[in-house]
């Protein structure tokens, strides 16, 4: 029996983060659940494939912090609108349009987690100029072309950024971040360019991980509290 695209997924999605995170990757079921009903309000005027999303992204957390033995009710966004974790718990979430998945570890373990996916697909000539530097452009360029490599530099910054912004509460622009990517490693690094960007407990580089399916490109990073 061949395995489920979901499984083959969730089992990629696992090499992105370090043992003490869980991760869940949404089941058909999962697409079709039902809002919490504190949550109904939040997409009450939202497209249904707006709504679709937001409903199976907070299914796939529920999932994952049961994992964890975390329970969870609703899943409410703050005024920065990024999810609401119930104490204890750190996560994020992230989806396309086919594809969706969480991620959440202990807060006493991890202060941030970063989770991205992309469809695997070269991105627009246009949107590679305003995601990727000059540099990162001749960077995949001389890269293998059998993968959209400037896809998964924006992977790598949309992921950063999920792990930045709720520790630091600052926004970031595509330049703020240089992304190096590491294709025999499958690891990229994000470092914050400009003086000006607080780092993290002194740290300004951070290494993630990537993984690609056949349809999609993974990038996590997680920050572990020191101990």
């Amino acid at each position: 029996m061949q395995p489920s695209p979901t499984s083959t997924h969730e089992r990629c999605l696992k090499r992105l983060f370090p043992s003490g995170v869980r991760v869940v990757m949404a089941t058909q079921e999962i697409w079709s659940s039902s809002l919490h009903p504190d949550e109904l309000p939040l997409m009450a005027n939202a497209v249904p494939a707006r709504r679709r999303a937001f409903a199976a992204g907070r299914a796939c957390s529920r999932a994952a912090l049961a994992r964890l033995g975390v329970a969870a009710g609703s899943l409410l966004p703050d005024a920065d609108r990024i999810p609401r974790w119930p104490a204890g718990a750190v996560g994020s979430i992230s989806h396309t349009e086919d594809a969706c998945a969480a991620a959440v570890a202990k807060s006493c373990e991890f202060l941030s987690l970063g989770l991205d996916l992309e469809a695997r697909r070269w991105l627009p000539a246009e949107v590679e100029r305003r995601v990727c530097t000059a540099d990162e452009l001749g960077e995949s360029a001389r890269l293998s072309e059998a993968k959209p490599w400037t896809t998964a530099i924006f992977g790598a910054k949309e992921c950063f950024y999920k792990c930045y912004f709720p520790v630091v509460r600052r926004f970031l622009d595509f330049s703020d971040v240089h992304v190096a990517l590491d294709p025999e490693r499958s690891t990229f690094s994000a470092t914050l360019v400009g003086d000006g960007l607080p780092g993290i407990d002194g740290q300004r580089s951070f290494e993630g991980r990537l993984v690609w399916t056949e349809d999609l490109v993974m990038c996590g990073i997680s920050l572990a509290r020191c101990t």
